[in-house]
């Protein structure tokens, strides 16, 4: 397991040092040397472009897959990617992606039969068997020209089948501009639904092109990149591939990780009137760390985003009209899409404060913050969750950033609301955490505004603070040790019990009487006996008088 830029697999011997916290997989994990001398390097290690955080598993001795047999098998939370690593004389010789879940994956099993089964989050347990073949990914076009999106390079004449669309709150890329397509294949049709997300027949495609403003030859748009969302030809995954444009604007080439290009855009604050702009391309682990599983991977096509007009050049119509006009759903929807959900645009005139802000959320946050969504903090920014129920209203649990009386969302304060300081940051603390290096100052004012606006309609700002309040544990899930945090109002009688998935007493961490204000506790991983517990799913129950607050733990070993 890694920290912040690496995963790592070490086989393990007795007394064996692999170098926490020196290193973290071949890099040294504060500045650009350290002494390594008797540190065991990794047998496998990846960066952050690649996936998000290792999860172990078995060698596989099964007989449902034969073609994995004898090899390491291993996933990734964030990707649910599973691969196969091959090691021979503890050297790793093959490593290759052999499988998808369909969910977060947190942990691996092994039956008496040899046969694995990966765990998720969410509760799912799936078997790994071996299935048809995938087409694998040195068969995506490496030129843009050939994965026959356009009829001509130069000109972005969309294919035949290519249908334009447009969303009402859009996902902020660091103020590029933006032209979206989908292509069903064959005669296929979209499942719809109002409140849920929509289901695309395999191998749609998603089609997103990326424009700065003024960055060209004459002051023209210039295209810097193409990225394709595609469902692959089975199951209910997708693939994300980011191309990057020539600067003709003729050819664009597929990428194979993470790239940064610096573009020089106007500016009219700006000295001479122009300034850099860094573009961040995304890997296709970033992109899939965004197009979650919960939220039906496709973030854009869905109701509450397409239930407006869009400019089709000759004609302006209802985009779900439009889309029923032609057929492109199994049945008729008909024509009362007027009542159905629909986000304001954050940054229109249409709409309160309050709603602006919350479509921002939802589009640039909800699809990790919601139930299921593998974001680190039990939190739900969907846009029709109530303000109550979206956990803004507790304690910042991942970091203060050394705010005074930090919140996520302090009523009234938003220079004490971790929400709106995490969008100002550009370093470890930035939100959105992906593919973006620029702060949205339109949106960054919107969401001072929300919060300033409140005026203590918020649980911790009204009357006075709860009793107490239970933070979620961190890290989580965790390996060796992790940290839960609760708060008093007022000293009293404290008890703190971890019980296991199946209601028994594992370790009593407090019983004590306890000051008003923050306390820390920690959990090492161990039971009353002082013995180490097996990975699984753990509860940490909080009892103050006749209340109690509870929190799920996962512990991956």
């Amino acid at each position: 397991m890694g920290q912040d830029r690496w995963e790592e697999i070490d086989l393990v011997e007795k007394g064996g040092n692999y170098g926490w916290n020196i290193v973290e997989g071949p890099q040294c994990l504060h500045g650009d040397s350290c002494a390594r001398e008797g540190l065991i390097p990794p047998v496998w290690s990846y960066d952050h472009s690649q996936g998000r955080s290792i999860i172990g598993g078995y060698v596989y001795r099964g007989r449902a897959a034969p073609g994995l047999h004898g090899l390491y098998i291993y996933g990734d939370f964030g990707t649910g990617w599973i691969w196969g690593l091959e090691v021979q004389g503890g050297l790793a010789v093959e490593n290759r992606l052999v499988a998808t879940s369909p969910g977060h994956i947190s942990s691996f099993g092994e039956d008496e039969a040899g046969e694995l089964h990966v765990i998720n989050i969410d509760g799912q347990i799936l078997r790994l068997e071996k299935g048809p073949e995938e087409p694998r990914q040195s068969h995506v076009p490496a030129l843009l020209s050939d994965a026959g999106v356009f009829t001509h390079m130069a000109s972005l004449d969309p294919a035949p089948g290519l249908i334009p669309y447009a969303v009402n709150a859009p996902l902020w890329s660091d103020g590029a501009g933006k032209d979206r397509w989908l292509a069903l294949p064959d005669t296929s049709r979209i499942h719809f639904a109002v409140d849920e997300p929509w289901v695309f027949p395999n191998r749609t495609v998603l089609v997103k092109n990326f424009y700065l403003p003024g960055a060209g030859a004459g002051g023209r748009d210039r295209i810097i990149e193409t990225r394709l969302l595609v469902k692959r030809t089975r199951g209910e995954v997708w693939d994300g591939f980011s191309y990057e444009w020539n600067e003709a604007g003729t050819q664009a080439t597929l990428l194979q990780g993470r790239a940064r290009r610096v573009f020089e855009v106007p500016d009219p604050a700006a000295p001479h009137g122009r300034r850099r702009h860094e573009h961040r391309f995304p890997s296709r682990s970033d992109c899939i760390a965004c197009h979650t599983p919960a939220s039906g991977y496709v973030l854009g096509v869905r109701t509450a985003q397409m239930n407006r007009i869009h400019d089709y050049g000759a004609v302006a119509d209802h985009q779900l009209r439009s889309f029923n006009h032609i057929g492109l759903f199994t049945e008729d929807i008909g024509e009362d899409y007027h009542d159905w959900p629909r986000l304001p645009d954050p940054l229109g005139a249409a709409g309160s404060v309050a709603e602006r802000a919350r479509a921002y959320l939802d589009a640039n946050c909800s699809h990790c913050h919601r139930p299921g969504g593998g974001g680190r903090t039990a939190m739900d920014l969907r846009y029709d969750t109530p303000l109550d129920g979206t956990g803004l209203t507790q304690p910042a649990s991942l970091g203060d950033l050394g705010l005074t009386g930090a919140l996520r969302l302090a009523a009234g304060a938003p220079e004490r609301s971790v929400l709106y300081r995490r969008m100002l940051d550009l370093g470890r603390w930035r939100m959105p955490p992906v593919a973006s290096g620029r702060v949205d100052r339109e949106a960054a004012a919107l969401i001072h505004e929300w919060i300033a606006g409140q005026g203590g309609t918020v649980v911790e700002e009204q009357a006075g603070p709860p009793p107490f309040e239970l933070a979620q544990n961190y890290p989580n899930p965790f390996n060796s040790r992790t940290v839960l945090s609760y708060r008093l109002s007022h000293p009293g009688p404290v008890a703190m019990t971890l019980y296991g998935i199946n209601g028994q007493v594992v370790r009593h961490l407090v019983r004590d009487v306890a000051g008003a204000g923050e306390h820390r506790v920690v959990w090492d991983g161990r039971n009353t006996a002082g013995r180490m517990v097996a990975s699984g799913v753990y509860f940490a129950r909080l009892q103050v008088g006749g209340a109690s607050r509870i929190r799920k733990l996962v512990l991956l070993r």
